[in-house]
């Protein structure tokens, strides 16, 4: 949530009551889903619809884990494409 790491940033997440949700949904060429969040519900409940089995998703995601750590260490409010890019990370 784009608004939360601001107000993380600057202390303010305390003082709003947040509202969570449990899932998403998506409009596609197949029809509508609803995806659940949860550690395994993509793999268990989407792929499978598209001939993607649990192992061979669990393989990728093995070989893609340093990649995927370095994303989730990247802070989502530098994440920018202008002329400012860097201005977050000067201000902290």
């Amino acid at each position: 949530n784009p608004l939360r790491l601001v107000m993380d940033y600057v202390g303010a997440s305390e003082d709003v009551e947040w509202i969570y949700y449990d899932g998403w949904g998506m409009l596609t060429p197949e029809g509508p889903w609803r995806l659940e969040l949860g550690n395994n519900n993509f793999r268990d409940s989407v792929l499978p619809k598209y001939g993607v089995s649990a192992e061979e998703f669990d393989e990728v995601a093995k070989a893609c884990a340093p990649l995927a750590e370095v994303g989730r260490n990247i802070p989502g409010l530098v994440l920018r494409d202008d002329e400012w890019q860097l201005l977050p990370l000067l201000l902290k």
